[in-house]
């Protein structure tokens, strides 16, 4: 592994699998999906190949629930959920399953990415895929700076002590 110019080895046990994806790739696609708080879920059938992968966005806002699920014809297909602003999966699919249930923690655009796991994605395999995703609630009132409780001198809003 090289990371920063600085090689070294990284224990298997440390790593897990994820789709292989390019995200400059022309294969990507990004949908909007405009789902109502409280509506029925939003229901995509649709099929992906090879190292095609689709990306979702939902806008949600914190406090709201956030659920997704995946039925699909290839079981090397999974979806992850990567919050927003990052490149980090909140939820990987291929090691957490098909279904995907917790209360937002941030307001903003979530990607829910599907795709096909690398082996199946260089055999170009393909997966016909139906996907369900919810959101209820109604998100969390802000709270302004003034009255948002932190520790002195740390950005933290709680501390504990962790037995080792």
């Amino acid at each position: 592994m090289d990371h920063k110019g600085v090689a070294g080895w990284v224990d298997g046990r440390l790593l897990a699998e994820a789709p292989c994806v390019d995200t400059a790739s022309p294969d990507a696609r990004v949908r909007a999906l405009g789902i109502v708080a409280g509506a029925r879920p939003a229901v995509i059938w649709a099929t992906i190949k090879g190292r095609d992968y689709v990306d979702f966005r939902v806008s949600g806002g914190a406090g709201q629930l956030f659920a997704v699920s995946l039925k699909a014809s290839n079981r090397q297909n999974y979806f992850n959920i990567l919050p927003p602003g990052r490149d980090t999966a909140m939820f990987i699919g291929s090691t957490s399953g098909q279904f995907f249930s917790r209360t937002l923690p941030a307001d903003g655009d979530y990607t829910v990415r599907v795709y096909l796991m690398r082996a199946a994605a260089r055999r170009n395999e393909s997966s016909r895929y139906m996907l369900s995703v919810s959101l209820t609630g109604m998100p969390l009132a802000p709270v302004p700076a003034s009255k948002d409780a932190v520790l002195p001198d740390t950005p933290y809003h709680a501390s504990a002590i962790v037995p080792c």
